[in-house]
Formats: structure tokens, sequence, C-alpha cells
């Protein structure tokens, strides 16, 4: 998925440290702004749980994929995200 990006060539430029900041950018996305913005849109009831549940089920995608290509990577890479999780998570 990263690794096939046209616009940033990921598998090639990628280091540990911009990694990280990729990381916890989306970190940041899916812990705030999309939780915090699902849980005040919709009405209530059905519509609302169906939202939070795709924006809780879809947010965390791009984490998942960011950690299986740090595992891929090199340990540099790995180490960096394990911080970042047991840090500021």
């Amino acid at each position: 998925l990263l690794e096939s990006s046209k616009f940033f060539n990921i598998g090639q430029e990628m280091t540990p440290a911009q990694l990280g900041v990729l990381y916890k950018t989306w970190q940041h996305n899916f812990k705030y702004a999309i939780q915090k913005f699902m849980t005040k849109t919709g009405a209530k009831g059905p519509q609302r749980y169906f939202f939070n549940a795709i924006a809780r089920g879809l947010g965390g995608v791009p984490l998942g994929a960011m950690e299986k290509y740090a595992r891929r990577k090199s340990p540099e890479h790995e180490k960096v995200i394990e911080t970042i999780k047991a840090k500021y998570w």
C-alpha cells in the first residue's frame, strides 16, 4: 500500500525519523480528529453508532500499514514506532 505510492516513494526515501513523524501524525488524526469529530456528528441513535464504528474500524488502517512497513524495513524503523506507541498513545 504505502510502498506503491506514486506521490512519495516511501520504500526508498523514508528514514526512521520521517516514519515516526508520519506515524504520529496519523495517530493524532485518528485519536483526536476522527474520533472526536465522529462522536459530535450525526443524529443520536443508529446513525451515530454506525459512523463511529466506521471511523474506529478504518482509522487504524494506515497505522497498521505503517507498523507492518516498519517491521519489514529495519529494526530502527520498528523501534521508532514502538517508542511512539509506548510513550504517546
